[in-house]
């Protein structure tokens, strides 16, 4: 599910070129949400997708200076984890993205603890 000002429509290339990272950086990565929102003269963006079973959330953001550049920086998650933001904003102006966050992770299994403290 990709949305928001840069995402809408968007592909892995799009993630690749507004992070500015390689395309090799994304192998084996199943996008399962990203979404970029803007404001006037700043942004923000969240890219959530999974890896070798695990999740991963990305986020960054930017001021009119720059862009998304040299903030790809993945952190293992879990859904319940993503899930417990109920007010989960981008930026203060995006709008609640709880509810695409559960859709977007409707079919993902919940993560087994016991993976996660191996990791």
């Amino acid at each position: 599910m990709y949305k928001g000002d840069l995402f809408e429509g968007g592909d892995k290339a799009t993630i690749c070129k507004e992070f500015d990272i390689q395309p090799h950086t994304l192998e084996g990565c199943e996008i399962l949400y990203a979404n970029y929102s803007s404001g006037c003269y700043e942004g923000c963006a969240l890219v959530v997708f999974k890896k070798e079973g695990l999740l991963y959330e990305v986020n960054g953001s930017h001021c009119s200076c720059y862009g998304l550049e040299n903030q790809w920086d993945p952190e293992i998650t879990t859904k319940e984890a993503l899930l417990a933001r109920p007010e989960f904003n981008l930026c203060d102006y995006s709008g609640n993205v709880h509810d695409d966050l559960v859709e977007a992770l409707k079919d993902e299994p919940a993560q087994n603890k016991t993976v996660l403290n191996n990791i």
